[in-house]
């Protein structure tokens, strides 16, 4: 017969798990980089961003929160192809220098809801800036902070200016307007397309100045507007 050995505690091999930290780091989503260096979030390479700085998206980005672009910074966003979608009142607060660019998708998915708020100077050179809802603003360009929306209170006391040299603003939802050019702002265009998709949309609704040296507006709804000029306009 075979009589076991006794056992010997000091013969028993433990199996340690894998390194914790690694597998949890592992399952973790980088949606953006800067240079070589990847994030999890936009807010935390905002925090990293020196002026002059691209965040380029590496994923589909769904936000609750709004982007806000500091009155310090100079900030440029490379889509990459990938789409910026959020369900805040504005999903991105501009109230520095932002220049968006490279193919892709900004939008924002609330009634009401505007795309980006702006009252520092967007630069916008490439990619598709669309409302998804009734209401919506694409691009709400401010001189006085008044339609402001979202949390924070260091926007106003500034006048936006917008500058569009390429790209798409869409209009999706009844009553959406894709450029809102408010009182004391001032945007240029040199290129782009405007398109309105929905019932009593407005490619461009002018309060301020605005100065169009070359863009395209479609309209694939009856009783959408163009360009409307409010009362405060000062040129078109």
């Amino acid at each position: 017969s075979i009589t076991p050995k006794s056992l010997n505690r000091n013969n028993i091999q433990t199996i340690q798990p894998e390194n914790t930290q690694q597998s949890v780091q592992s399952q973790i989503t980088n949606t953006v980089q800067i240079n070589q260096t990847q994030y999890q979030t936009i807010a935390e390479a905002l925090e990293s961003a020196q002026n002059g700085d691209t965040i380029t998206l590496l994923e589909d980005v769904s936000l609750t929160d709004e982007v806000i672009i500091g009155k310090e910074k100079n900030i440029k966003i490379n889509l990459n192809g990938k789409t910026l979608t959020s369900t805040s009142n504005n999903t991105i607060n501009n109230q520095g220098i932002l220049t968006i660019k490279g193919t892709g998708i900004i939008k924002n998915e609330i009634e009401n809801g505007i795309v980006i708020y702006n009252t520092g100077s967007l630069n916008m050179e490439d990619g598709v800036v669309t409302t998804a809802e009734n209401g919506g603003k694409a691009i709400s360009n401010n001189g006085d902070g008044s339609n402001y929306q979202g949390s924070d209170t260091n926007n106003v006391e500034k006048s936006g200016t917008v500058n569009i040299k390429s790209g798409k603003i869409v209009t999706e939802g009844i009553g959406a307007i894709g450029l809102y050019n408010a009182n004391n702002a001032k945007a240029n265009i040199s290129g782009g397309i405007f398109e309105t998709r929905n019932y009593a949309s407005k490619a461009m609704d002018n309060d301020s100045e605005l100065e169009i040296e070359n863009a395209k507006v479609v309209g694939s709804d009856y009783d959408s507007i163009g360009i409307y000029n409010g009362k405060n306009s000062k040129s078109c």
